[in-house]
């Protein structure tokens, strides 16, 4: 993931780019396939040492030759640090309530017609209400 065109893969933009997302009550799932995500994240796992770098372990050995801006820049960029550890984490956070969130949303409503819904609570009161006057949608002993 990458913060704008011509930057490279960066760990800690999961966490800006989804913050800001799911701030916007966004459903991660819908716009992203979330598990080439997490995997992008535990990628950039130093597994040795503990931590996230910025990019994947396996491009720690590659050369940087495109829209490398600053030459100090490359020498940092391949080892794990706090910065990127904790952003990966708050990512990987985000991710997991983001996606359970949402599954539990679907879970609790029942679908009518296409995008029409309601909550399966109201659903589950209306299966156990009796004597409802079919016209009105009430208890009969109210309509009559």
């Amino acid at each position: 993931m990458n913060g704008r065109v011509g930057k490279d893969s960066d760990v800690c933009y999961a966490w800006w780019v989804l913050g800001s997302l799911v701030s916007l009550k966004v459903n991660l799932s819908e716009l992203f396939n979330v598990n080439i995500l997490i995997n992008f994240i535990l990628k950039c796992q130093d597994k040795c040492n503990g931590g996230f770098s910025r990019i994947e372990n396996s491009k720690n050995d590659v050369k940087k030759e495109y829209f490398n801006y600053y030459e100090r820049e490359s020498l940092a960029y391949k080892e794990a640090d706090l910065f990127h550890t904790f952003f990966a984490l708050c990512a990987l956070s985000l991710i997991n309530h983001n996606v359970h969130r949402y599954k539990e949303k679907r879970k609790r409503k029942h679908e009518l017609f296409g995008n029409v819904a309601f909550p399966q609570s109201l659903e589950n009161t209306l299966k156990q209400m009796q004597h409802v006057h079919a016209s009105f949608a009430m208890p009969a002993h109210i309509a009559h």
